[in-house]
C-alpha cells in the first residue's frame, strides 16, 4: 500500500492537475468563447477530481478512515448512478 504525507504526494492527485490545466488550456481558447456555461462545467468537473482525491487524503491524514471511506462511497455511488449503461 502507498503511504504519503501530503496529498500533493499522491499520483492521482498531480495526474488530476495535470489533466485540469491541460482542459483549463483548452476550454481557454477561443473554440469555447460561443459556450462559456460548458467552459464552466468543464473547468469545475475538471477540479472536482482534485477536490475529492485531497479532501479524502486529508481525512486520511486525520485518522479519520470512517469519513475518508464514507467520502470514496458517496463519490463511487454517484458515479455508479448516473454513468450506468
Amino acid at each position: 500500500m502507498a503511504t504519503f504525507s501530503r496529498f500533493e504526494d499522491i499520483e492521482a492527485w498531480k495526474l488530476a492537475r495535470i489533466i485540469s490545466n491541460d482542459i483549463f488550456k483548452l476550454v481557454s481558447s477561443s473554440v469555447f468563447d460561443s459556450d462559456k456555461r460548458l467552459r464552466s462545467q468543464m473547468n469545475g468537473s475538471s477540479g472536482s477530481v482534485m477536490d475529492n482525491t485531497s479532501l479524502t487524503a486529508g481525512r486520511l491524514l486525520k485518522g479519520m478512515r470512517e469519513e475518508a471511506m464514507q467520502n470514496l462511497n458517496s463519490i463511487f455511488g454517484y458515479q455508479r448512478a448516473h454513468h450506468q449503461n
